[in-house]
């Protein structure tokens, strides 16, 4: 968090020279590194809830296999939607409703809750060092390893309404400010959540180079894409560019096979992923052929 606010803010430095020769009004004070005073409650909000989503999309992705847990995190359009038909008045249709209704059940279906799915000893409850349980566990252990199913699904579905407020507060900001504004916010507030939470999570200091290559990973490509989604998110008006985001599902399966050796997530699971990967790809595909219409 700390490095991603770093790195906006010396960005933001050296383009300051070229966006003052565009804009002779900007002048290189606070207001130009963290938004005007009359949107400061929506950048924070922005930074607040996307470190809130990252912090539980994060834990989400501990506790359930990566497919799943970017199978939940489909739902954010759907509750982004809801969100934004209640806060800022955009059209909320029929068919809108029915998508999350049917994503509800699909998110209902990978938690796979005892008292609807019967005994927990059938469910075949996700592991929580990844995969699925063996059959012939003991009752308590299939318990254990369904409360890390469930608290991870709760932390995926939580990230999502964060999310959602996080989109929201970017729309109702709009191009006022600089994309890299936003990620600075973004990284600020990682940061001093981060700094609350080390007393009751110590850190913990990669020991390899294999460990922190994997961190600087991390670093880089969650840099880039939040300079890419905060941009994008500036830009889009009908959400055209959220189709693409569900490629995110094929290479999540690919490293959930190839990289990380996951267990066949059992059939209620895959048929709740299926349920919301298809009914958040309608919702995605109407509003690109609403406003294609449009044109």
């Amino acid at each position: 968090g700390f490095i991603q606010f770093l790195l906006a803010i010396l960005i933001l430095y050296f383009l300051f020279p070229s966006r003052h020769k565009s804009d002779p009004s900007l002048s290189l004070n606070l207001s130009y590194f963290f938004g005007p005073r009359k949107h400061l409650f929506f950048l924070f909000l922005r930074g607040a809830c996307g470190s809130a989503a990252m912090l539980l999309y994060y834990f989400a992705i501990v506790h359930l296999p990566l497919s799943v847990a970017v199978v939940i995190s489909f739902l954010s359009p759907i509750f982004t939607g809801i969100l934004a038909a209640v806060s800022i008045h955009e059209k909320y249709e029929v068919t809108d409703a029915l998508a999350a209704l049917g994503s509800f059940i699909g998110v209902v279906f990978v938690a796979e809750p005892p008292f609807i799915f019967g005994p927990l000893s059938s469910a075949l409850p996700f592991d929580p060092e990844f995969g699925v349980s063996d059959s012939s566990n003991s009752s308590a252990a299939n318990h254990s390893t369904y409360l890390f199913k469930l608290f991870g699904v709760a932390a995926g579905l939580s990230s999502t309404v964060f999310t959602a407020v996080a989109y929201v507060s970017i729309r109702q900001i709009g191009t006022a400010v600089h994309h890299l504004v936003l990620v600075a916010w973004m990284g600020g507030s990682a940061a001093l959540v981060s700094l609350f939470l080390e007393p009751f999570s110590p850190w913990v200091v990669p020991q390899t180079w294999k460990e922190w290559t994997w961190l600087s990973g991390v670093v880089v490509f969650g840099f880039s894409g939040q300079i890419f989604l905060n941009r994008g998110l500036q830009l889009e008006k009908a959400g055209k560019a959220t189709t693409v985001t569900y490629c995110q599902l094929l290479f999540a399966v690919f490293y959930d096979v190839a990289f990380l050796g996951m267990g066949v997530p059992s059939l209620w699971t895959m048929l709740g992923m299926a349920l919301i990967t298809v009914f958040a790809l309608f919702v995605a595909l109407r509003k690109y052929y609403e406003a294609t219409k449009k044109k």
